[in-house]
């Protein structure tokens, strides 16, 4: 499953997204401890040069980072597929219109000796569709 990504704010902070990516790195920069390349990525993807950023905060959890910039903390990288809810109701909007689709990927695995099991094939179908259906959404 391909991930999506996107510098994301709350619309409070950034009413309208920036043209220049640059513009970003002025602004308080959240990152997800487990994934410091994330902002080096998406410039990479854009096909420009992480600049030297200000400020920033690091936290362990994307649910404190959706928090963080829906309360005006500062600028998220933000797998699009974990902010629907937020997109819907205004609450985030995109900092920058480029959207990056990074080599990384999620995997569904199966042990050998489970697939077949009805409950688990249940499973499987339901997600791979749930996924196929917000995979539309990007």
């Amino acid at each position: 499953m391909p991930e999506f990504l996107a510098p994301m704010a709350s619309p409070k902070l950034l009413p309208e997204p920036v043209s220049d990516p640059a513009q970003l790195m002025s602004q308080r920069i959240l990152h997800h401890t487990t994934r410091p390349e994330s902002w080096k990525i998406w410039f990479n993807d854009l096909g420009a040069i992480l600049p030297e950023e200000g400020s920033s905060l690091r936290y362990s959890q994307y649910e404190l980072i959706i928090e963080a910039m829906v309360a005006g903390h500062g600028i998220g990288l933000m797998p699009l597929i974990l902010l629907q809810r937020e997109i819907a109701e205004g609450k985030l909007v995109q900092a920058h219109s480029h959207v990056a689709c990074p080599r990384s990927a999620y995997y569904l695995l199966t042990p050998l000796h489970k697939v077949g099991i009805s409950k688990i094939e249940s499973f499987r179908s339901w997600f791979l569709q749930r996924v196929k259906e917000l995979s539309s959404y990007q």
